[in-house]
């Protein structure tokens, strides 16, 4: 029942979002705060319904373990997330449609760097969202993206226990201006990798970083765990 309940979801926000996206493109002087509203609680109701193709990429529900496979509970693939696919892409073709619209450009930039990540397409994904970045600095979608994206690249690393590999990765989200979140993320993990070198000190000084500059309090409370953990073995 869950499984047909999951289905019926993704099924009506495809249809309604392909309806809205091409309602954009014939009538550009739409209601857009009116339409942010509408796609924000059809996502809510996603991720609520736990389709992992279409939940919100929430910065702050990213796995503290950065040895969690991101992809260990994706659905396998199959007809219905094949047919989700296709429609994605057809999504993806009208949002770079929009691009000309200064109104709508920001939002479909951003929808096509989020839309080319669930398609599990991360190399684009990564592009569009550093290209983002490069426009408009700051902006929450494509640092999620690029996060996330960045965040896989160093769980492949660990693999193989690389640890430099990892944190390179890491510092590659600092590359670029980022919200605050990601940025907090790479610092985060990079303390991590320290940690498991075994370079405490080192360690300390990401996790500080995030103490002395980030605004966003999960991330301030979970570096300062590892701070006093860290200073509780001395």
């Amino acid at each position: 029942m869950k499984k047909v309940i999951k289905v019926v979801v993704i099924v009506i926000f495809l249809a309604v979002i392909t309806k809205q996206v091409v309602g954009l493109s014939n009538n550009p002087s739409i209601d857009y705060d009116k339409y942010i509203q509408s796609i924000e609680k059809l996502e809510f109701n996603l991720a609520a319904a736990g389709y992992s193709e279409a939940k919100l990429l929430i910065m702050s529900d990213i796995e503290d373990d950065p040895q969690f496979d991101p992809n260990e509970n994706n659905f396998k693939p199959s007809k219905d997330k094949v047919k989700a696919n296709k429609t994605i892409a057809r999504l993806i073709s009208e949002y770079e449609g929009l691009q000309h619209n200064p109104k709508l450009r920001q939002k479909s930039v951003e929808e096509v760097a989020v839309l080319n990540y669930r398609m599990d397409n991360h190399d684009v994904a990564s592009i569009k969202a550093k290209e983002v970045l490069g426009e408009y600095p700051r902006s929450l979608p494509a640092s999620t993206v690029l996060a996330m994206c960045q965040h896989e690249k160093a769980f492949q690393a660990l693999k193989d226990q690389d640890y430099d590999a990892a944190i390179a990765a890491y510092e590659e989200i600092q590359e670029y201006p980022v919200a605050s979140g990601a940025e907090a993320l790479s610092n985060y993990f990079i303390g991590k990798m320290y940690e498991r070198k075994l370079d405490s000190k080192q360690a300390l000084v990401y996790y500080t970083n995030i103490v002395d500059e980030c605004a966003e309090l999960g991330w301030v409370e979970r570096a300062q765990k590892r701070i006093d953990k860290i200073n509780d073995k001395k």
